[in-house]
């Protein structure tokens, strides 16, 4: 997992209780699919909540679709 410093520790718990109260989060433990969590600075110096899908991507196997061609 990602070290965050320690003002953002309560900021991220915080957002993640809004998202499992409103049911959008559920919490798990030691899954593979987990994704860090990072904050991102704002023009406006607020910061942004974002999810770090770098470790997700390394695991799954991208499937290509090709459309039939017609003539």
């Amino acid at each position: 997992m990602r070290h965050h410093p320690v003002v953002y520790l309560l900021l991220i718990d915080d957002y993640v209780q809004q998202m499992q109260d409103r049911g959008i989060d559920e919490l798990r433990v030691c899954s593979e699919w987990v994704s860090n969590i990072m904050f991102v600075c704002k023009k406006d110096r607020a910061l942004r909540y974002c999810i770090d899908y770098r470790g997700l991507n390394t695991v799954t196997t991208m499937a290509n679709y090709r459309r039939a061609m017609t003539p």
